[in-house]
């Protein structure tokens, strides 16, 4: 089974640790984890020295900005075709969004 890991966080937060360490303790048991992580985030180096297939992405937060608000919907929309066409090409059967703010996690269900 192959489970798509999304993050969005710039830092190795206490979120990102936990994800890498029950990701560590189930590949064991056949599952494969693929993770995404915010372009430029500290996660992805640590993350892909441990072997794991790693992607970056940019994310857009909502924001009380206007110019905020009219980036999020567009940058959702790719962000969803992006996210879409990893998890067909790694046959990704759950996916874990750490945060549901940004949407993409609601986006992704069929």
């Amino acid at each position: 089974m192959n489970v798509l890991l999304i993050d969005n966080s710039n830092d190795f937060t206490g979120a990102s640790k936990a994800l890498l360490k029950a990701a560590e303790e189930l590949k064991v048991k056949g599952i494969t984890f693929v993770f995404v992580f915010l372009k430029g985030s500290k996660c992805v180096s640590e993350v892909r020295e441990r072997g794991y297939e790693v992607y970056e992405i940019k994310f857009q937060e909502i924001r009380k900005k206007a110019s905020a608000i009219l980036l999020y919907f567009p940058k959702l929309i790719i962000n969803t075709f992006r996210l879409r066409k990893i998890s067909k090409r790694h046959k990704v059967r759950v996916v874990h969004m750490n945060d549901m703010y940004n949407m993409l996690g609601l986006c992704l269900k069929n």
